[in-house]
């Protein structure tokens, strides 16, 4: 080695420059792979979106059927039905199973399989037992109703419908203050590889199920019982 060479410090296993110059190419590349990956990431999210909006689009709403049928029960009734604005139901304290009947409509382009009927959470009032079906007019009779079939992974083709008899149960007591609105219930719905959960209201004018607060089996100073 020359006497230049020891001044500068050069030996043989020194890097060279274009050996610093690979070394950033290859950084380089790496995060152009993860900036690719991160768009399709992206891309495939967004596209994921767009065919649930269009599946949406196309297969919604699951809406109210042909009809309305009274419902079936201890003093149930329609109240206010001024002007045929709306029509709500007042669900009176009940000692048994009452039944509220509905239609549904497949309003979409393509079959759509119902799975369940729910309720909102808060449990007033609550299922009584499974959710019923027919293609016809129900009859109100309670023994009639329980030879429907249940209503579980039902195939509702486009334009379809369907009658359901949703059995529900309340407190035997009320209080005599305030009230208790429950204003839909709950139909799970599946197509494709998407899986929806839509509100429907209990009549076909949008009402909702109105009743006093409940509180519980036996009557106090501040609520009223079914009679027995």
């Amino acid at each position: 080695m020359s006497t230049v060479d020891a001044e500068i410090g050069y030996t043989a296993d020194q890097p060279s420059t274009p050996l610093q110059a690979t070394g950033s190419g290859a950084q380089l590349r790496r995060r152009w792979w993860v900036a690719a990956a991160a768009l399709v990431v992206v891309i495939a999210a967004t596209t994921a979106v767009l065919i649930q909006r269009s599946w949406a689009t196309a297969h919604q709403p699951i809406t109210w059927g042909c009809c309305e049928q009274s419902p079936a029960g201890a003093g149930l009734r329609a109240v206010n039905t001024f002007a045929h604005y709306r029509e709500d139901i007042y669900v009176p304290p009940q000692r048994g199973t009452f039944v509220i009947f509905t239609t549904i409509r497949n309003a979409g382009s393509r079959p759509v399989r119902i799975g369940k009927v729910t309720l909102q959470t808060d449990g007033t009032p609550r299922l009584a037992g499974p959710v019923r079906y027919s293609h016809h007019f129900l009859q109100p009779q309670f023994a009639a109703l329980r030879h429907l079939p249940i209503l579980r992974n039902v195939t509702l083709p486009a334009g379809g419908g369907l009658f359901l008899a949703i059995p529900l149960r309340r407190s035997p007591c009320a209080s005599k203050g305030g009230w208790t609105i429950d204003p839909s219930f709950y139909l799970t719905e599946r197509s494709l590889l998407f899986t929806r959960t839509v509100a429907l209201p209990w009549t076909s004018n949008g009402g909702a199920l109105i009743m006093r607060p409940s509180a519980g089996r036996r009557a106090t100073s501040g609520s009223f019982c079914a009679a027995k």
